[in-house]
């Protein structure tokens, strides 16, 4: 194949202040519509009807190129300056561009190649061939090199303009989708661009080529979803209503928790959806102002579950993600982590309060972290999250309680979670301690207490939890009314959680503190506190199986009280991080087959010893074996699939056999050490 080569000789270097000097360049030759700041101006290029991309408003780069023969030109630049430039480097190079930054890089952006730092003379025709190889049918040279991105990009008249990929959010997880401002990279707005042919939000996709770590920025690059209770600088929050949406204008800060990420570098692609408020909504008939998001596990019909329901259906789904912020009081991290087969940390918490986001219930609400790869999650942990209490103990972990109390009913998946604990306390050279929290309460409790454990902290949550959201929208409700002369509407599970909140008494709203105080003194002192040589663990099974599509009964008539595994960490401030072990199978009456059901255990340890738990669980998945990441997509896990039977009996017998008699402690290890790919 016949490749043109052009040479752009005399070209002055850009400067560092490329970015300035080129909208000085750019601005003089742009239209009055372009050059007017009141106006907002995106392109989107479609190749082939299948690849999509957004261009901003200015070039990145004011970079022309007189041969150039068409407007839009698709653009690949490659540095090579300080290297041999022969067909085995320009190889090496567009296949690491390919794979590390698969997810906005591809062929179709490789017909024309930018050739940054070397001159026309030294290209041979060995690497005009290789060139060719990948679909490059025009190669530009430079023989000095300029202060230019390499990656993918595109050139038109105006200059050279960084390309940004374009997704559809085909999970229904996002309620809006976000680029920083070219002004200002703490400002973000609301993408003014679609896919065509699609029904639903496009996502867009910063190159990883564009962005460098730097000890300032050490997470640059690092792509993240917003839950919608939080605010980010230049676009609505909405809290998942929308009253509160119409009500209230763009933001003009972003919340401390979102600031500091993008501060370390990472870029902000969208808000997540949030069931209203952050309270709850488990089936779609819960969801009346927006829809539910879909969990791609399995069949795509389990419940995405959880306040935090977009931010971990999102990362479930989209590979190109890397972490997701959600909120936590009851499990709203936690449980979708798990439901959808994801890692998910809550942090430690004192109690502070957020005042930039519309977080319900402080007390116990905290911002917590979604990820796929562990290794990530550290590093985000690390850099990007305020720990309070942060420490470190030098004698380790050594005890591990897995507490009866918390058993799930599918026995195989119960196994499941016992074995890594057992195998995780191996690793710690210690024994499994399964000594019942009942047990245990009721040898230590207070001498005037005469209800169990369960009984005693039965209504103590909701008690608290429901009278802060009806004191916390209050300024909400107060502002509506006074701006539209009507109440704003909200769905029927928050009226519920208003009404029952509202009509809490005091005595009962002192009782429920109290008996907050006395559940973190007892476990504090005696499951944390009982071992004086090292800090303790405590491991609960974790799995999730309510359909989207239940028809529940009426928010009144739900089950509304109770304690489950998640309250300890949230009553006490202690991080708790959602590690996925494995999944077993079942026969979905959705799809007719053999689907995949995420099972993963939640590990609960003192105050401040977040990222030493991260190292923890780290080694310990390396050490057996086991993988620190989990795939985006229909399985948590790579497996050997599952043939379906041709008869439908036969399939439920297969099924049940895994599911509810467990003969093979083995083919259990098996499924849950299965690596992925």
């Amino acid at each position: 194949m016949l490749i043109r080569t052009y040479h752009l000789d005399d070209l002055p270097p850009l400067s560092e202040n490329a970015a300035s000097s080129c909208y000085q360049d750019w601005s003089a030759s742009a239209s009055p519509l372009q050059r007017n700041r009141r106006y907002r101006v995106t392109t989107v290029i479609g190749i082939d009807d299948n690849e999509w991309f957004l261009l901003q408003q200015r070039p990145s780069h004011a970079l022309i190129l007189p041969k150039a023969t068409s407007s839009n030109l698709p653009i690949v630049v490659m540095r090579c300056d300080e290297v041999k430039v022969d067909s085995s480097f320009i190889a090496r190079k567009l296949d690491s561009f390919l794979s590390s930054d698969k997810d906005v890089t591809c062929r179709s952006l490789m017909t024309t190649v930018l050739l940054n730092g070397v001159s026309h003379e030294e290209l041979g025709e060995a690497v005009l061939q290789t060139l060719g190889t990948y679909g490059c049918e025009v190669v530009f040279t430079l023989s000095k090199c300029v202060v230019l991105d390499e990656g993918p990009h595109f050139y038109s008249d105006a200059g050279i303009f960084r390309a940004i990929r374009l997704r559809a959010d085909y999970q229904e997880a996002f309620i809006l989708t976000t680029v920083p401002s070219q002004d200002d990279e703490d400002h973000y707005e609301s993408l003014a661009a679609n896919i065509a042919n699609t029904h639903t939000l496009a996502v867009p996709i910063p190159s990883r080529l564009h962005s460098h770590p730097s000890a300032e920025k050490p997470l640059a690059g690092m792509r993240i979803a917003v839950k919608d209770l939080f605010h980010l600088k230049g676009v609505h929050t909405g809290g998942g209503n929308r009253a509160y949406r119409a009500l209230y204008a763009a933001q003009t800060k972003s919340s401390s928790t979102v600031r500091l990420a993008i501060s370390k570098g990472c870029i902000a692609v969208g808000k997540a959806k949030t069931v209203e408020f952050g309270g709850s909504q488990e089936s779609c008939g819960d969801w009346i102002d927006y829809s539910y998001p879909l969990n791609c596990r399995g069949d795509g019909y389990i419940g995405a579950t959880g306040s935090s329901t977009g931010s971990a259906a999102a990362l479930a789904a989209y590979e190109y993600l890397d972490i997701t912020i959600g909120t936590d009081a009851g499990g709203s991290v936690r449980d979708p982590a798990t439901a959808q087969g994801l890692f998910g940390l809550r942090p430690t918490h004192d109690g502070s309060v957020e005042i930039e986001a519309i977080v319900p219930c402080q007390r116990f609400q905290r911002s917590g972290f979604l990820a796929r790869d562990l290794v990530k999650l550290g590093q985000f942990v690390n850099h990007a999250a305020d720990i309070p209490f942060a420490t470190r103990t030098e004698r380790g972990f050594n005890r591990v309680m897995f507490p009866p109390d918390y058993a799930i009913d599918i026995s195989a998946a119960q196994t499941l979670c016992k074995i890594f604990a057992q195998d995780l306390a191996a690793f710690l050279n210690t024994s499994l301690d399964e000594t019942s929290f009942e047990i245990l309460w009721e040898t230590a409790k207070p001498e005037t207490i005469d209800h169990g454990f369960f009984e005693y902290f039965d209504k103590t949550f909701i008690t608290l939890l429901a009278n802060d959201y009806w004191k916390d929208a209050e300024t909400f409700r107060r502002d509506y009314e006074q701006a539209y002369s009507r109440r704003p509407y909200v769905c029927p599970v928050t009226q519920w959680l208003w009404e029952f909140g509202s009509t809490r008494t005091a005595d009962e709203l002192r009782q429920a503190d109290s008996r907050v105080s006395q559940h973190n003194e007892w476990f504090t002192k005696h499951v944390l506190g009982l071992s004086s040589h090292g800090a303790s663990l405590v491991v609960t099974p974790e799995c999730y199986m309510s359909r989207r599509d239940e028809y529940l009964p009426h928010p009144a008539r739900r089950s509304w009280f109770g304690f489950d595994s998640n309250l300890h960490a949230s009553f006490a401030g202690l991080p708790s991080l959602v590690v996925p072990v494995g999944q077993v199978p079942y026969l979905s009456k959705t799809s007719g087959v053999v689907e995949q059901l995420p099972i993963s255990v939640a590990i609960t340890t003192s105050k401040g010893l977040d990222s030493q738990l991260i190292e923890l669980v780290l080694s310990f998945l390396r050490h057996q074996c086991l993988p620190t990441e989990v795939n985006a997509g229909r399985n948590t896990f790579t497996t050997k699939p599952i043939n379906p039977q041709h008869s439908s009996q036969r399939q439920q017998e297969e099924t049940d056999k895994i599911l509810h008699r467990h003969d093979s402690v083995q083919q259990l290890r098996n499924i849950t050490r299965t690596h992925s790919q």
